[in-house]
Formats: C-alpha cells, structure tokens, sequence
C-alpha cells in the first residue's frame, strides 16, 4: 500500500491551539469507553469478526486522496460516464476496466469546445461586440446542417466558446440559437458517437471503440425477422445489434448507509451543516465486504442481541469520529460504483460536509456536491431513490409493484424484505439494536441492484446503451 503515514498527522489545522488543552481531559476517559464497548460487543457471543480501531496517538492509514489513473494503453473497458472537468476545461471520461475492476480516467485530446448554432452568418455575428468580446469566445465556424422540417439543407454559424457555462450567456445574444440547452457531457457524446455503457479501449492515449462481433447464426437470424422492412429500418437493426448482444459488466459496488445523533424524533439533521456526530456506518458490497462502523459514546450499552442482528458482519469500534469517517472515506474510494438511497440529499453530503468540520484537508474529500448531484471525484455515485422515484421504472419496468417511494416500500415490493422498525430514536438503540438497524438499510440498498440476477443493474446499463447517458444522468432523470 505504499508509506504508511499516521491518521493525525492528516489533521494538523493552524489556529486550534485552544482545542488542544480541551483535548487532554476528553481523550483520557475515550480509552475507557472504548474499551468497554469492545468488551461488551466481545461478550457479546459475536461470530462476525469484531475488531478494535483505537485511535489515540497510534492508528496508521494510508493516503486517503482518490486515487487517479489515467493510463496510455487498457484493454477493452466499459465507458460509464463523461463529465466536463472546469479545472482542465475538457471532457473527462470514466470506463470500468473489468480486468482490475477499477474506474479509469481519460480526458479528450480531440479538442472539442461547447458551442451552439446560430442562423445568422459568421459576419453577422462578427459584428455583435458581446460576443465577439465575450472572455470565453473561442471562434465561429460555416456549418451545414439538415433540416428534418423542411427536408432540404441548411448553413449555419457555428458559435464555438470555451467554457460550457458561456454558452447559457451568450446564446441570449442572437436572435435564435439551436443546440444552446444541451449539457456539454451530453453534447460531446453526440458529436463523439460515443456510446455509454459499451466497450472502449486507450490505444497510446487515443479512445478508440472495440467493435462487438455478432455470430453469424444470430445476425442471420435477425435479418430474417426485418427481412420485409425498409432499408432505414435495417440500418437501425444493424446499429442496435450490438447493443443488445454485449453483456452487461457485472460491476464492483458497495452500498453506503449512515445513522446520525438526533435529539428527537422526526427531526432530522442538516446535511449542510452537519453538527451532529456521526454514529454509526454500514457497508456492504457485492465482492463480500459486510462492515458496521460504531462511534463508542458514553453510556450505551451492548445490550440483548435482536432476532435479526447481522450474525457474519464484521463491527468495528471507533472512540475518534474523524478516524471512523477517513476509514468509510478508505474503503468508499476503492469501490468504482457507490450505492446509497437518499445520498444525493443526506448521507453522501453529510459524511463530506461532517468531514470538513472535523477538520479533513479538501484533497482528502472525495466528493463533488453540486445543486443536482454528489459525485465521487474518481469513481461512480448511483442515487436508487432517484432511479426508482422514475415513474418509468415504477410502472413499466416493475410493473408498479412500489406504490411509496421509501426504501421500506420499493425493498418490501421488490424483494420481500422490509427495514427494522425503530421504537425510539436511533441515538437511544443500544449498540445491537443500531448494527441491526444499520446494516439491514445498506444491505437492502445493495440488493436493490443484486436479486434477480442484476436485474437492475442490466437495466441501467442497457438503458445507457439506448439513451447514450452516462449512468449517474440516467438514474437520476427521466428518460
């Protein structure tokens, strides 16, 4: 793993001095606590493995910044998502390497620029000074264009600028703009022909598709089925082919769940603000991993284990709250796909916004939180409250099996298991009845997408195929 470097060494922050003499008389009563939750877990006759995390003055962590790569040359890989990259100005592409199963990066070395169409001439438009004055205006272009409506050829300018954001100003400078609304990413698809969810490789740095080949038996088969339809059809049938006969990649991907210290019921703490601790986390992937991770606070205890306590999950114990948050950071950033329910709203931006507070460096915050969407700044971030509340999944794909859009509706629908009912609320359950309570949400978040054979996950990714949308647009939008 590299040069092991001590956690605290992380969050070393100038200006806090007056937290360092607070510190000495907290931290000598955590060892106790600690070590008697450990012991009261221990006692409690656990098989999954529990195991102590202490963290005073000797914890050791690698680095917890993303990992970027971005190789020369790969093998054939799926391409999952294009995003624009402000800082670098370009498209930055995200394929899954089923190899390695790790996301790889790769940015466009073609030279594309957002821009939009216009119908008036390039002197035309040389002559409006806020365009042509603009900061961000790259250069104009004579373009010829089809129009469907009227079946006949056109020439229009072409508005090159260089940053996606310009396009929305500058496209009130014309009369009429086409192609002005398009989110850059999706434009650059299009004008690519790239499509999600499909194999590409890095051939010396270049992105190049791998062509899918078709058995003869099946193509012949489909040719016969179309044989009575016009060319145009064909040539459809022909393009969509491959689509269909590539199989999904059955992607690495770990469900994420926090639980938060509240003070009442039905109140529910801000993830902008993220004042309250963060007491417990549950992962569970589709490779094995099954983690609780429990903050020890003083005066809970272990207690009676529920019937449905999660016998073979693994319970780590924290007395640190930020060691306890890197460690869900560590792990989250060695899984190319992260699963929540609700994350774009709560956790995701809670642990980053929770995180900051403690004192994390930005480099060691992994996510991107936009006004839409949190983003993983390497890997992929699928939001299944998102992708279900589509009422196009709802009816058509499940045939409106879920009529709530709760975890607790669609997972009782769709895979004949509900969440654990609370009696009280969850900064009250003791140490079992929160692991249970826990764990039960980010195992069904992960089933979610496992049952019926990756059901779910084939569906996204043949959607991806269809819609040419990367796989967090898709699962968040209507298509």
């Amino acid at each position: 793993m590299g040069h092991q470097l001590k956690l605290d060494d992380f969050f070393k922050i100038k200006g806090r001095r007056k937290e360092k003499t607070k510190k000495t008389s907290v931290e000598s009563k955590k060892p106790t606590m600690l070590e008697k939750s450990i012991s009261e877990i221990k006692n409690s006759g656990s098989t999954g493995g529990n195991r102590e995390k202490s963290s005073v003055g000797k914890y050791t962590h690698p680095s917890l910044e993303p990992k970027m790569i971005f190789p020369k040359n790969t093998g054939p890989c799926y391409l999952l998502s294009v995003q624009y990259d402000g800082k670098n100005q370009k498209a930055l592409l995200k394929l899954y390497d089923p190899e390695t199963k790790q996301i790889l990066l790769w940015y466009d070395n073609t030279g594309h620029l957002p821009y939009f169409l216009t119908d008036l001439t390039p002197d035309k438009v040389s002559e409006i000074d806020k365009i042509r004055n603009h900061p961000s205006f790259s250069h104009l272009e004579r373009v010829e264009k089809y129009d469907l409506l009227y079946d006949r050829k056109v020439y229009m300018t072409k508005i090159v600028m260089k940053d996606p954001k310009s396009v929305g100003v500058v496209r009130e400078y014309v009369p009429k703009a086409w192609e002005a609304h398009i989110k850059y990413h999706n434009n650059y698809i299009y004008d690519r022909q790239l499509t999600p969810g499909m194999l590409y490789k890095i051939v010396n740095g270049s992105l190049v598709p791998v062509e899918i080949s078709i058995p003869e038996k099946i193509r012949r088969n489909v040719e016969e089925l179309f044989k009575d339809e016009d060319e145009e059809i064909k040539q459809y049938v022909r393009e969509w082919l491959p689509l269909f006969q590539l199989p999904p990649p059955d992607l690495k991907r770990i469900a994420v769940d926090i639980e938060v210290y509240t003070e009442a019921r039905n109140r529910i703490p801000d993830p902008r603000k993220a004042k309250n601790e963060i007491i417990s986390v549950s992962m569970v992937s589709n490779d094995g991993l099954r983690k609780v991770f429990i903050l020890a606070r003083e005066g809970i205890v272990f207690g009676n284990k529920p019937p449905n306590y999660p016998e073979d999950a693994e319970v780590e114990v924290f007395d640190s709250e930020r060691h306890l948050i890197a460690e869900v950071f560590r792990i989250l950033n060695s899984y190319p796909v992260i699963l929540t329910f609700n994350g774009d709203n709560f956790d995701l931006p809670y642990l980053q916004n929770r995180a900051k507070n403690l004192g994390f460096p930005d480099k060691y915050l992994p996510f991107i939180i936009t006004e839409e969407e949190v983003r993983h700044k390497v890997n992929i971030h699928v939001d299944l409250y998102r992708f279900f509340n589509n009422k196009a999944i709802q009816v058509y794909a499940f045939g409106g099996k879920y009529k709530e859009f709760t975890l607790d509706a669609i997972a009782s629908a769709l895979l004949n298991v509900s969440k654990i009912p609370l009696g009280t609320i969850v900064s009250e359950l003791t140490y079992s009845e929160l692991i249970a309570y826990n764990f039960r949400d980010s195992w069904l978040t992960l089933n979610l997408t496992t049952f019926d054979d990756n059901l779910v996950m084939k569906l996204i990714i043949l959607m991806m195929r269809i819609s040419k949308l990367s796989m967090e647009e898709l699962t968040r939008h209507a298509v």
